[in-house]
């Protein structure tokens, strides 16, 4: 998850995530 890992790192770091990428992300 090396990559997931880093989206998940940048959305949490540069803003809340939405409800979509939460989702996405929670799954």
């Amino acid at each position: 998850y090396q990559d997931g890992t880093t989206d998940i790192t940048r959305t949490v770091h540069f803003g809340k995530p939405s409800t979509h990428e939460k989702a996405c992300y929670t799954a």
